[in-house]
């Protein structure tokens, strides 16, 4: 792994460019075109007869990213006026057929095992280029070379959280996920620089119960579950992070972004799922020192102070 990153901006939009919505199925119909299956959740766009196969063909096209005035200059050839191509193109966008091109983050992935390779696996496969551990590495050397507005992924960390809390708090975005007990704990989360840190939820634990730490001690690293406690695990995260960075898988699909603060509790089997909001631990010294930093403007930052000889 390159254990040096350039800082990593949020994702914009490149607004110039399009690309049809993996979701999105093309079905012909009398005088329209079907965006899905369901009639009854799916775009339907009223055509002429004569444009709706020409356009079908188009759209096929549209799997890969095409270029807006080039579109528009496509839907002239096939005997639309420019004034309606520009119509068709925003109704599209607001369907959610087509959607603007992103320039997406990296994610960095920190964990080991079954749970984090599928992780992994996922967020690949969905575009986001990673960042990962490689077997031999040091998990605080690396986090301490990414980049702070990394979006960082934390899978079954919690036993090591006591000793990565400095370099962890420092992250503005944080999706952590543990399994304990069989069940699967996701949060607290922070995002764009809002809501807890990790510690924060070490801090609570230790709360509720006077011995947590010492029964941690005793924990191996190693995460005993069955395989779709992992994978649930994994689909979970991944729909987190895809909702913060991705449109709408399909068009007329509603998804819900994750907020911070958030704490969400559920089982693989279907065990009662459940979400709550946790604050700030009012003794986390890293959220404290993370407010500090997130709050001081650059020019009253102090110099560092230069000795000379």
């Amino acid at each position: 792994m390159t254990t040096t990153h350039k800082k990593i901006r949020l994702p914009s939009p490149i607004t110039d460019t399009v690309i049809l919505n993996p979701g999105a199925h093309i079905f012909l119909r009398p005088h329209a075109l079907q965006f899905g299956m369901d009639a009854t959740r799916s775009g339907i766009v009223e055509l002429p007869d004569y444009l709706c196969q020409p356009l079908v063909h188009i759209f096929h096209r549209l799997r890969q990213p095409m270029r807006k005035d080039y579109l528009l200059d496509q839907l002239g050839a096939i005997g639309m006026d420019r004034y309606s191509a520009k119509v068709l193109l925003n109704e599209l966008l607001t369907l959610g057929v087509l959607h603007s091109c992103t320039q997406l983050p990296h994610i960095a992935v920190i964990g080991r095992g079954v749970a984090t390779t599928a992780t992994i696996r996922l967020l690949s496969d969905l575009g986001f280029p990673i960042i990962r551990l490689n077997a031999q590495e040091n998990t605080a050397l690396v986090l301490t070379n990414i980049d702070p507005d990394t979006p960082l992924v934390l899978i079954n960390e919690l036993i090591h959280m006591a000793e990565l809390a400095n370099i962890v708090g420092k992250f503005t975005t944080i999706i952590p996920a543990n399994i304990i007990d069989g069940r699967i704990l996701i949060g607290p989360t922070r995002i764009h620089g809002t809501g807890p840190c990790p510690y924060c939820l070490v801090l609570r634990l230790h709360d509720q119960d006077p011995y947590w730490h010492e029964i941690m001690s005793q924990k191996t690293s190693h995460i005993n579950a069955d395989p779709l406690t992992h994978i649930a695990l994994a689909s979970q995260v991944c729909a987190l992070v895809a909702n913060l960075y991705l449109p709408t898988p399909a068009p007329g699909l509603s998804t819900r972004t994750i907020k911070p603060h958030r704490l969400i509790h559920f089982g693989a089997y279907g065990h009662g799922s459940s979400w709550r909001i946790m604050a700030t631990h009012p003794l986390c010294v890293e959220c404290f020192n993370f407010r500090q930093q997130q709050t001081q403007p650059q020019s009253l930052i102090p110099a560092r102070r230069i000795s000379r000889p």
